[in-house]
C-alpha cells in the first residue's frame, strides 16, 4: 500500500472476508504517492509545474517545497485530500524571485486523525534555469497599423455593397433634385461602372499592388489635389412654349487645398454645346465654382460658396450665379484604393439675367474616385445634375436642367 496507495485486491479472486479486512486497514493507513513528469519545462511566473498527490484514504496533508537541509522554501497546499490532488508551482520562491538553488524537495506530510504526522514523503526536484540566447519574438502589430487592404475582418461584401449604394445614388439623383427625363446614357454608364467596380476591382487592384500603397506626404500641413476632367454635358431648357436641348463636350479642372478640417475647392469647365438634332454653330458654355468647406464628420464635408454658369444662345448670353450650400458624404469601399461619394447641394440665393424670376435650384453628384498604388495619381468617374426652377410673370414655369458624365485624371497628395 505504501508503494501504490490505490492498490485494491481483486474481488473476484479474494473472498469478502479478505477484502473487508483490507478495506479496514486501508482506511486506517495514511500514506500517499507523488506522480510527476520526469522532465518539465515552464516559464517562471507564467506557467505552472504540476504534481499529483495520490492518497490511500481520506486524510489531511501538507504539501511544501523545502531546501535540501529541510528549511521551508514554499508552501503549496495544506488541507484534506480524498482520492487525489493536483498541486501547482509557478517556479518562483515565496518572494516572487527565481530559486537561488539547483535542487528543492517536494515534501508531502500526512497527518493522522489525532493531528500527528504519520508519514512523510519527499521527492527531489532538480532545477535548471535556461536563459534564451536570442530575443523573444515581438508582439504582433495591432490591426489599426495595417493598411485597409491588409486589415483583417473585412470581406468582399463591403466592396459589393459600396458599389451598389453608389450606383443607386447615381440612378436616384434625378428623382432627388427634381430633374426630368428618363435614364440618360451618361447616368447608366456611371452606375454600371461603379457597380461592376465594387464586385471586381477589389481583387484586381490588390493583385496590381495596392497593398503597397504608401502613406506619402502625411506630415504636410497643406494637402493639395487637382484633376483634369472631360464632361459630356446636356442642357435642357423647358419653357411653356417648348423645350430646347443642347449637348456637347467640355474640358476643365478641379482643385482642392486641405488644411486640417478646412478645405478650399475650385472648379472650372468650358466648351461648346450644340442644339440636339439641329446643325449650326455651337454655343459657348462656361461654368465654375469656389467653395469653402469644413469636415463635420470623418465621412461628411459641408461647404458653401458661389457657383456661376454662362452660356450663349440665339437670344443672347445667359448668366447664372448661385450661392450654394453643399453636403458631401464619402467613404472607401475597395480598401483605400477606391472611394465612393455622394454630394447634394441647394441654392441659398441666385442672380440670373433672364425674364423669369428665380424660385429654387438644387443638384447632386455621385461617383467613384480611384487612387493608384505607390503614386499620387487618381481617376474619377461621376454623374452630376443641376435643376433650376424659375417662375414667369404670367404664372408659367421654366425648368433648367444641366447634367453630364464626368471622367477625369489628376494628382492627389492626401
Amino acid at each position: 500500500m505504501q508503494l501504490d496507495p490505490r492498490f485494491l485486491p481483486d474481488r473476484l479472486v479474494f473472498p469478502p472476508e479478505v477484502t473487508t479486512v483490507f478495506d479496514s486497514v486501508r482506511a486506517l493507513t495514511k500514506t500517499v504517492a507523488i506522480v510527476v513528469s520526469p522532465d518539465t519545462q515552464v516559464a517562471p511566473g507564467a506557467d505552472n509545474f504540476g504534481a499529483w498527490v495520490v492518497a490511500s484514504s481520506f486524510q489531511t496533508v501538507e504539501v511544501t517545497l523545502r531546501y535540501e537541509d529541510g528549511a521551508p522554501f514554499r508552501s503549496l497546499y495544506a488541507g484534506p485530500i480524498g482520492d487525489s490532488l493536483r498541486v501547482q508551482w509557478d517556479g518562483l520562491d515565496a518572494a516572487g524571485q527565481l530559486p537561488p538553488v539547483g535542487r528543492v524537495l517536494l515534501r508531502v506530510a500526512s497527518r493522522a486523525p489525532t493531528g500527528e504526522i504519520s508519514t512523510i514523503l519527499q521527492l527531489p526536484l532538480d532545477l535548471r534555469i535556461v536563459r534564451p540566447d536570442t530575443l523573444d519574438w515581438p508582439a504582433p502589430p495591432p490591426q489599426s497599423a495595417f493598411l485597409p487592404e491588409r486589415a483583417a475582418g473585412r470581406s468582399a461584401v463591403q466592396a459589393l455593397l459600396g458599389g451598389v449604394l453608389v450606383s443607386g445614388a447615381v440612378l436616384a439623383i434625378p428623382s432627388v433634385v427634381g430633374g426630368s427625363g428618363g435614364p440618360s446614357g451618361s447616368r447608366v454608364v456611371v452606375a454600371g461602372t461603379v457597380g461592376i467596380a465594387g464586385m471586381v476591382m477589389r481583387r484586381a487592384l490588390l493583385l496590381a499592388g495596392l497593398s503597397l500603397l504608401a502613406r506619402a506626404l502625411v506630415a504636410q500641413t497643406l494637402e493639395p489635389a487637382g484633376i483634369v476632367s472631360v464632361v459630356s454635358t446636356r442642357v435642357r431648357s423647358q419653357l411653356p412654349s417648348g423645350t430646347a436641348q443642347f449637348s456637347g463636350a467640355m474640358v476643365g479642372g478641379d482643385g482642392t487645398l486641405s488644411f486640417g478640417r478646412l478645405q478650399l475647392a475650385v472648379s472650372y469647365v468650358q466648351g461648346k454645346v450644340d442644339s440636339a438634332g439641329v446643325g449650326g454653330p455651337g454655343h459657348d458654355l462656361v461654368e465654375g465654382s469656389v467653395l469653402l468647406g469644413a469636415q463635420a464628420l470623418p465621412w461628411l464635408t459641408l461647404a458653401v460658396g458661389p457657383h456661376a454658369r454662362s452660356y450663349t444662345l440665339t437670344s443672347g448670353t445667359q448668366r447664372w450665379v448661385f450661392w450654394e450650400l453643399r453636403a458631401r458624404a464619402a467613404g472607401a469601399f475597395i480598401g483605400s484604393a477606391a472611394r465612393g461619394y455622394v454630394e447634394l447641394w441647394r441654392a441659398l440665393s441666385a442672380d440670373v439675367n433672364v425674364p423669369e424670376s428665380f424660385d429654387h435650384a438644387q443638384g447632386g453628384e455621385a461617383g467613384m474616385i480611384i487612387r493608384f498604388a505607390r503614386a499620387p495619381l487618381q481617376a474619377r468617374v461621376a454623374y452630376r445634375m443641376d435643376h433650376t426652377v424659375l417662375r414667369g410673370a404670367l404664372g408659367g414655369t421654366r425648368l433648367e436642367t444641366v447634367d453630364g458624365l464626368v471622367v477625369g485624371f489628376g494628382l492627389d497628395w492626401h
